[in-house]
């Protein structure tokens, strides 16, 4: 069914409208099967993942996996988390280098990814074709 390449979640159809289908997956912290969970504090969340041109044969409560490729996965972190971090740390060394104020500085490496993020708001939509995700009924 899959490759060693995909990532896959087990979740659950939330709702279906049009072609897309909406499901929940439970997003777990890498500690999840730790056997000191109930006292971490590391939390698990609810995600809903909305997959476009999904046949048309899921319905409400059906059991899933959501799966994409690693490649897709690697390129979602790089602009999530990688993009950013180089962004503010080299925002924080050229502000340091040029004022020699480290709070300033500070402050400025951080509203710098304001501007980042909202880049990639309004960049969502093509996004979002960009990253394909399958679904599959599992036989539970």
């Amino acid at each position: 069914m899959s490759s060693k390449t995909e990532v896959e979640h087990k979740g659950i159809v939330d709702h279906c409208q049009g072609n897309s289908v909406y499901v929940k997956i439970l997003a777990e912290s890498a500690c999840a099967s730790c056997k000191i969970q109930s006292v971490c504090s590391m939390d698990t969340k609810e995600k809903i993942i909305e997959i476009d041109n999904a046949p048309p044969d899921y319905h409400k409560g059906d059991s899933v996996v959501v799966s994409i490729s690693g490649k897709h996965g690697y390129k979602a972190l790089f602009i999530a988390y990688l993009l950013p971090f180089l962004l503010s740390l080299t925002t924080l060394i050229i502000c340091i280098k040029l004022t020699g104020n480290e709070g300033l500085s500070g402050l400025i490496s951080v509203l710098i990814l304001a501007p980042y993020f909202l880049i990639l708001r309004y960049l969502r939509p093509k996004l979002k074709k960009s990253f394909r995700f399958n679904v599959n009924k599992t036989h539970e």
